[in-house]
């Protein structure tokens, strides 16, 4: 659930004014959040696509498993192995 909120959440909380991302850029920039909200157009994509990709059930592909059977490979001489 994490990967489906934090992407949308990140964007976005530099147009809340009173969010700490917010409060920086509008001070480094010496404008309102209001005045640089038209060319904020990833952060309003950003919510829409990660509702959409949740909606259609996109999700990433996973590897091959790895079988427990497989051993490290070898230390080289005056290492230690800490397992």
């Amino acid at each position: 659930m994490s990967a489906t909120s934090r992407p949308p959440g990140t964007p976005i909380s530099v147009l809340i004014p009173w969010n700490g991302c917010g409060a920086y850029v509008a001070a480094t920039l010496g404008l309102a959040t209001f005045h640089y909200l038209p060319y904020a157009v990833f952060n309003f994509a950003s919510p829409l696509l990660a509702i959409a990709i949740a909606y259609l059930g996109v999700r990433m592909l996973r590897g091959p498993a790895v079988p427990e059977s497989v051993s490290p490979p070898p230390v080289a001489s005056g290492e230690v192995r800490h397992e």
